[in-house]
């Protein structure tokens, strides 16, 4: 594609190399003086997305809940799949 400001990337290790050619960067967080468009774009979403949550929008089902501190369990269940739904990590 000959015009790269049509692209964007979310690959941290690419970064430098996509401002070189005139990719955009849209992943990661920025540090203070850099131009970061994926910051933006993340906080519109999320002001959506809790618009949604906040009328009923969303249909989750939970399969599991467990207490935060078996975290790496949830993270085995995860890893095997076939769950059924969400794990809620409880504080």
């Amino acid at each position: 594609m000959k015009d790269h400001s049509r692209i964007a990337t979310i690959v941290a290790a690419a970064f430098d190399r996509a401002k070189e050619t005139g990719i955009q960067t849209i992943g990661g967080a920025s540090l203070p003086g850099q131009d970061n468009p994926g910051i933006a774009i993340r906080d519109a979403a999320r002001l959506r997305m809790t618009a949604l949550a906040q009328a009923g929008a969303f249909d989750v089902k939970v399969a599991r809940t467990l207490p935060l501190a078996e975290a790496a369990e949830a993270h085995r269940l995860l890893v095997k799949g076939d769950l059924g739904g969400r794990i809620v990590l409880i504080p």
